[in-house]
């Protein structure tokens, strides 16, 4: 079994969390800078984790809008890039409010919060995807 990898896109930076092989819990890593280099972060990291799927968070809304289309163009380049691994949408909606939310019920500083809140947002992303698509048993 392989791992699900989480990414909540930005402009400027990229969260990052992962599942458990077994696909059960989905964990936090990291936060990557969206730069020049971005697609060889993502397919290190996949290699690193044995990942055999990305779950992309996607900003649906009735009208398209200039998020929805830089998420589109970024998910096929992540396809080119690394053609191997199954990339699937899940909606993104409150992901970063909600872990803001939880970010500060922690006590976070607003500096800790900057500098976590996109992975903990993939983290949610995951999560959403993770119980949307839970395998019958």
């Amino acid at each position: 079994m392989g791992r699900i990898l989480g990414i909540d896109y930005g402009k400027k930076r990229i969260g990052i969390a992962v599942t458990d092989e077994l696909e059960i819990i989905a964990s936090p890593l990291k936060v990557i800078l969206n730069d020049s280099f971005v697609f060889e972060k993502i397919k290190s990291i996949c290699e690193e984790y044995k990942v055999k799927k990305i779950v992309l968070g996607f900003p649906f809304s009735e009208k398209y809008n200039e998020a929805m289309l830089e998420v589109t163009e970024f998910s096929k380049k992540l396809r080119e890039k690394i053609n191997n691994i199954e990339v699937h949408f899940q909606n993104e909606e409150f992901s970063t409010v909600q872990s803001e939310y939880f970010l500060k019920s922690l006590g976070q500083s607003p500096k800790k919060i900057k500098e976590n809140i996109d992975k903990y947002a993939a983290q949610k992303i995951l999560v959403d995807y993770l119980k949307e698509n839970k395998k019958e048993k």
